[in-house]
């Protein structure tokens, strides 16, 4: 009988977590309601804030992270266990860390243009902000520089060894609640992919299809990359072992083969082959999602 423990090693032994936390300067300020209201209400019912800040130095940091949002949720996967959580398969582990740390490099880079501009940026707001204006609401740059950041760690999880030492029912249990932990996390990760390909398809497969006019819908080649690099990460970020899934992908990768977002554009006869290919897989998506994932992955055969 395959235990808690050995589940647990098997898995992490094909993914591990990541734990990462954006951080950034805040930049609403609560306002006194009873001074700020003209109305008549009782100002403990009501919350009045400010934005101290608009600049598009801040902007640019939020649009880094944003970036790197985007980037890591192609790779990564929903582990289920809390907010900014994610499930990396070992293959993609290089590829994951080279993301973070460029996105560090880059927002030194960003936080240095932003305190280069701060202090004109502040003297802009006071003219804004006019009786709503505090000096006491801009920190100190030392203390703007520290809070930007990327707070991130790497961990796995396994079953406490010391719990046989302790108690045999509190191993049992723990053993079989973890068991569930692992089915549940694969489950997850078989239905977080299913319905990211579906989306991805039924994107491209309404973007070749006329409008109801009977003319060409714009086709932007992110409708074509985004979906290929969602098929070129899948095996490795199938820890779940979805087989009905990977029939799907390797479908749509025949479907595609050859295929790029200039010949969509430009010829229609191979627009027509794809945009049928791929309603035919959109489909068989649909159906698949309406059924349960059922969970095929072998502990044994990762171990």
């Amino acid at each position: 009988m395959l235990n808690a423990e050995s589940a647990f090693g098997s898995l992490w032994k094909n993914a591990f977590c990541l734990m990462l936390t954006y951080r950034k300067l805040g930049i609403q300020r609560r306002m006194d309601s009873a001074t700020v209201l003209s109305i008549d209400t009782e100002p403990s019912r009501v919350r009045v804030t400010k934005s101290i800040l608009s600049c598009p130095e801040y902007m640019a940091i939020t649009r880094l992270y944003s970036r790197v949002r985007t980037k890591l949720a192609n790779l990564t996967l929903p582990a289920g266990l809390r907010s900014g959580m994610y499930l990396i398969p070992v293959a993609l582990a290089a590829e994951v860390d080279t993301i973070i740390a460029d996105a560090e490099e880059e927002l030194r880079q960003l936080v240095d243009v932003f305190l280069a501009q701060y202090d004109t940026r502040i003297a802009e707001e006071a003219a804004r902000l006019k009786a709503a204006y505090r000096t006491s609401d801009y920190p100190n740059p030392d203390t703007v520089r520290a809070a930007f950041g990327l707070t991130y760690s790497y961990i796995t999880f396994d079953l406490p060894g010391t719990l046989e030492t302790i108690s045999a029912t509190m191993l049992k249990r723990e053993e079989r609640r973890s068991m569930e932990k692992v089915n549940n996390m694969l489950e997850d990760v078989n239905t977080y992919l299913r319905e990211a390909m579906r989306s991805l398809v039924n994107h491209l497969v309404d973007r070749l299809s006329p409008s109801d006019t009977g003319k060409s819908k714009t086709f932007k080649s992110s409708t074509l990359t985004n979906l290929l690099e969602f098929l070129n990460t899948f095996e490795a970020r199938n820890l779940g072992n979805d087989v009905e899934l990977a029939q799907l992908v390797s479908s749509a990768k025949n479907v595609l083969s050859g295929v790029n977002s200039e010949l969509l554009r430009s010829d229609q006869s191979i627009a027509s082959v794809v945009q049928t290919g791929m309603g035919t897989i959109k489909g068989q998506l649909d159906s698949l999602l309406v059924k349960k994932p059922v969970r095929l992955y072998n502990f044994d055969e990762a171990a």
